[in-house]
This record gives structure tokens, sequence and C-alpha cells, in this order.
């Protein structure tokens, strides 16, 4: 596989001196820092969860797997995860373990068995009973690795895509 991995903490480190030279220069609200990406963006993302739960607000992980492992992981932190049944890159399979790390530590109720996207589609679950400072955000798409997956119900038979809107839904519910 063609990319990084975190390797030795060097994302975290990174991401520490971003804030750390933006929080020197800038006035913003330290209440709300998020992480999102893509692939190995939101493995960083992912990584970021579990190293920083008390930096970050909320983390948006986008088709990804803990290629960039989770150092940590033992506190809550709000998630949304979406990822493809059909990733050839990244397996399905793979996500699992992160999206239920944050059902158990956020304290929301598990859903069993998992729905199925439709073909073509998408299934979204938000799980109850989380700590309502920590929601869990699940996406299953019929569709592969992709940030910008198409939903065949969405504009124009399959045109459109729901991500943006799901993820920015997810993080503005903090602000």
């Amino acid at each position: 596989m063609m990319g990084w991995g975190n390797r030795n903490g060097e994302d975290v480190k990174f991401v520490d001196d971003i804030l750390a030279t933006v929080s020197a220069n800038l006035c913003f609200n330290t209440d709300h820092i998020f992480s999102t990406g893509f692939s190995y963006g939101g493995a960083i993302s992912y990584a970021l969860a579990c190293a920083r739960p008390k930096v970050f607000r909320a983390v948006a992980v986008m088709t990804s797997n803990p290629i960039s492992g989770c150092d940590g992981g033992t506190e809550p932190i709000a998630y949304y995860h979406q990822h493809g049944t059909k990733d050839q890159a990244l397996p399905f399979r793979g996500a699992l373990p992160m999206r239920d790390k944050y059902v158990k530590l956020n304290g929301c109720k598990p859903v069993s068995p998992d729905p199925t996207p439709p073909t073509g589609g998408q299934v979204k679950i938000v799980y109850e009973g989380c700590n309502p400072k920590y929601p869990v955000t699940w996406v299953a798409v019929d569709g592969d690795h992709t940030p910008s997956p198409r939903d065949s119900g969405s504009g124009g038979g399959g045109t459109g895509t729901f991500a943006p809107a799901e993820v920015w839904g997810f993080l503005s519910q903090f602000t």
C-alpha cells in the first residue's frame, strides 16, 4: 500500500506543532477544533481521536482503516465515520472496530445486526444512548474507496454526493 502511517507518532506530532503555531499567532475558539479526512487523512483523524480527545471536539473519518494507529483510545470523543462496503483499498471490515471503539467509549447502544445499505445507496445510523457530549454517527455506503460517494437517490440519479452535507451536519452541531 502506498502512503504513510503515522510512523513513531509523526502525524500526531505534526498536528500538535500546527496547533502550537496557530495558537501562538491567532485567536480562535479552542473548544471547536475538529479533524476530518479521507483515506490516510481519515486515519490521521482517527489517530487524533485516540491520542488527543481533549484537544479535538469531534472527528469525521471518511473511508479509512486504523493505518495510523490508535495511541490512547480510552476516552470518548464525538465520532463520525463513513465507509464503502465495496472498498477495495481499505476494507469495510477494517472500519468496524474503529466505529465500535467509539460506540462503546461514548456509551452508545450498539446496533445489531448492522443494516446493509441499499444498492447504490447508503444507510446512516445515529447511535442512541450516547453521552450527549459524544454522539456517534456511522454511514455505510454501497460503494468503493471515495470521499464523495454517490447516492442513487440523490439529485439526478446519483449525480450528487451526500458526504459534505453529512460531515458538515455532524460537525456543525457543536457550534
